[in-house]
């Protein structure tokens, strides 16, 4: 399942969580091979763990939904991810599958910016597609994920970062990330606290009549941070403390 997938399924917004919208169906006298809808249920809402988009059965179809919510995590991700190693001073890299690259040329993909290739590589490459990386120029450092990987070129993610592309010839460092699953899975689970949980547990008071009072202890909730107490835990388990 990926990241998509499991940020939205932490909504339980949705019906069914599946990785097919339809089943085969094969006729027993002809052969033939058809795609039936899994439900006939107008109204019923499915999220596909293959690729984490959502749909709704209307009008005896599926329809895709919540594109703008798949956007939203999409270009929030990588940032959100590094913005939670700073705060633990872990970026979780791994001197092996690292590399400097030098007289490399940064393009952005065919006819779209959210895709960068790094190109002319004249050097071993060691990454794969779907490692998390961080690519260091000479203005700043990115977090971000490899896409696809040629004889001399990487393509990477670029939703989200906006990373500066001159077309010219430079040196860059290319640092392999290792994150630990059940960290990756907390910040996971913090960003859908941002994106589906936090209003409602942030209205601390109910009102009935003239009477105004507390619905629930937010510092038994939320501990001394913004996030509920186990999340924070689980984070700061791998932070790195320096005296």
């Amino acid at each position: 399942m990926n990241a998509l997938a499991k940020i939205k399924l932490l909504s339980n917004k949705y019906d069914l969580v599946v990785e097919s919208l339809y089943n085969e169906i094969t006729d027993e006298e002809s052969g033939e091979t058809t795609q039936e809808p899994i439900t006939d249920i107008e109204g019923t809402t499915a999220l596909l763990t293959t690729d984490g988009t959502s749909w709704e059965f209307i009008d005896e179809e599926w329809q895709q939904i919540d594109e703008n919510i798949d956007k939203t995590i999409l270009y929030s991700l990588f940032p959100f991810i590094m913005s939670v190693c700073n705060a633990i001073h872990n970026p979780f890299v791994k001197c092996h599958n690292s590399h400097i690259y030098e007289d490399v040329i940064l393009v952005y993909g065919e006819n779209t910016k959210e895709e960068i290739n790094i190109t002319s590589i004249n050097d071993d490459i060691d990454v794969q597609a779907d490692d998390y990386i961080i690519v260091k120029t000479c203005t700043n450092e990115y977090l971000t994920q490899v896409l696809e990987v040629g004889d001399d070129t990487i393509k990477i993610d670029n939703r989200g970062l906006n990373m500066r592309v001159s077309g010219k010839a430079e040196t860059i460092g290319l640092l392999f990330v290792d994150f630990p699953p059940q960290f990756l899975d907390n910040v996971f689970a913090m960003l859908a606290f941002d994106l589906f949980l936090r209003e409602d547990k942030e209205k601390r008071q109910e009102r009935l009549g003239n009477y105004t009072y507390t619905n629930f202890e937010p510092h038994n909730y939320y501990g001394l941070g913004s996030y509920p107490t186990q999340l924070e835990d689980a984070v700061k388990y791998f932070q790195h403390i320096s005296t």
